[in-house]
C-alpha cells in the first residue's frame, strides 16, 4: 500500500489535503497516511544539512476545518504539522484555506471559503504569468 500511495505522489503535480482538526491535531487515518508515504530513501532522505524531501510536487493546498481553534495559531498542530509533512517530503509551495464552520451561518462559511479560493488562484495565475514561483 505504501508503493502504491508514493506512486501516486510521484505522478502528481499537486496535493489537495482536506482534514478536520480534532483536539488540535490530525485524524488518525490521516497520520497513517502520512506515516505510508514517509519513507527514508523514497520519499526523503537525510542528509549532512538535514533531511531532503525527494517527491519534487509542486504545490500543496491544505484545506483544514476546526471547531473554534483559529487556524494557523499556535493551538493549531494540525494544518502547521500538514506543511511540515509537505516540504518533509519535497512539495515546494504549501497553501493554507481555513474551512471552519464556526465562524458564521453555513452560506458565511461558505462565502469566506470562496473568496479564500479566488485569491489563492487569481495569485497564483498571476505568478504564472510574470514567471514568479
Amino acid at each position: 500500500m505504501s508503493e502504491q500511495l508514493i506512486d501516486e505522489l510521484r505522478n502528481a503535480d499537486t496535493l489537495i489535503l482536506a482534514a478536520p482538526m480534532y483536539n488540535f491535531g490530525i485524524p488518525a487515518t490521516l497520520k497513517q497516511w502520512i506515516d505510508s508515504v514517509c519513507r527514508a530513501g523514497v520519499s526523503f532522505k537525510y542528509t549532512e544539512q538535514g533531511p531532503v524531501g525527494l517527491l519534487d510536487i509542486k504545490r500543496a493546498f491544505i484545506i483544514t476545518a476546526s471547531g473554534g481553534t483559529p487556524v494557523g495559531s499556535e493551538m493549531d498542530f494540525a494544518s502547521r504539522y500538514l506543511e511540515h509533512i509537505c516540504k518533509f517530503i519535497g512539495i515546494g509551495d504549501v497553501f493554507h484555506i481555513d474551512a471552519s464552520g464556526s465562524k458564521g451561518t453555513p452560506e458565511q462559511v461558505i462565502a469566506q471559503g470562496k473568496r479564500q479560493v479566488d485569491v489563492l488562484v487569481s495569485t497564483l495565475l498571476t505568478n504564472a504569468f510574470t514567471g514568479e514561483a
